[in-house]
């Protein structure tokens, strides 16, 4: 049984909708979110809030649920005038989804959150404004890393370490040398989706994120904003702990045989940042920082 619903409205739950002031002149991008989920009931309504809930004017908020029967169907439908769509029908798991949603998405920014993970406050605006202002030299942005327990306790934020365009081509960033890309704080251009082939790889049984990134970048690099956008729910029932470490790095060498230079990978030592410095190469890395002076986002190197 299929369930499909289309509504606009007010952005929020419940009352009055909030809405974001914007200054003279300022214009914010269209933003595209996805969630996909099934049977999360614990979790899902907090991850819409999350979204909804910041008020962001020109949002378009989409959900698939692949046919859950753990009560999840009615919370949407709690939220459904809120959603640019929704529906509800059993599909191939994450990646198929994703497609699903992404294939109705009309936004200029694009991203996704897993319905156990959760946007930070504000998120959506720092992302709208810096496409906004900067979106000719950023098609790729992502925050810093930030993990929580069950309970909604965020245990952890990472460093501000960048990303290097080389490495993310190289398919380097998986975890166990060079950290990795936190889906849940990244935004991409429509522009880059289309160029990247506009697709989430569906053969992959999980953490199709990590494929993804390797084709953004072979086209563009990958900017990072140095506060938090989105926080990763470390629960029991997520597909990569269901999985567990050896699943994961399966999919991890399952994408990274694709790619070329498979000698150079094995070469790289335990830690290769300090190996890669004391051949005197040096890894830029792409940042943007508020400037207040000038009251707007810069690129910084």
């Amino acid at each position: 049984m299929s369930l499909v619903m289309n509504g606009r409205g007010p952005r929020t739950n419940g009352s009055s909708p909030k809405t974001a002031k914007l200054a003279a002149g300022d214009a914010l991008p269209r933003i595209t979110v996805v969630t996909a989920t099934l049977n999360q009931a614990p979790f899902l309504e907090e991850c819409l809030c999350s979204v909804l809930d910041q008020g962001y004017p020109n949002l378009e908020y989409i959900v698939v649920d692949g046919g859950s029967t753990d009560g999840s169907v009615e919370i949407v439908r709690r939220y459904a005038k809120h959603l640019a769509y929704w529906v509800s029908e059993p599909d191939g798991g994450l990646a198929s989804g994703l497609n699903k949603g992404f294939a109705r998405a009309t936004g200029d920014v694009m991203g996704w959150i897993n319905s156990d993970d959760v946007l930070t406050p504000s998120s959506l605006r720092i992302v709208g404004e810096i496409f906004g202002q900067l979106g000719g030299c950023v098609q790729w942005l992502t925050g810093l890393p930030a993990g929580m327990l069950e309970d909604g306790r965020v245990i952890g934020v990472g460093s501000p370490r960048g990303y290097n365009r080389t490495l993310l081509k190289l398919g380097m960033y998986e975890g166990r040398k060079f950290g990795w890309v936190q889906q849940e704080g990244t935004f991409w251009s429509r522009r880059l989706w289309r160029r990247a082939g506009a697709h989430i790889d569906e053969s992959l049984a999980s953490m199709p994120d990590f494929e993804l990134w390797v084709r953004f970048g072979a086209v563009a690099g990958l900017h990072t904003v140095r506060t938090v956008l989105g926080v990763f729910r470390h629960q029991p029932l997520q597909n990569g702990q269901l999985l567990g470490p050896d699943g994961q790095f399966s999919i991890i060498d399952t994408v990274q045989n694709r790619l070329p230079n498979r000698l150079l990978r094995r070469l790289f030592p335990v830690r290769p940042l300090r190996w890669l410095e004391r051949q005197g190469l040096r890894l830029t890395h792409d940042f943007v920082r508020y400037d207040f002076e000038r009251g707007g986002w810069v690129l910084q190197r």
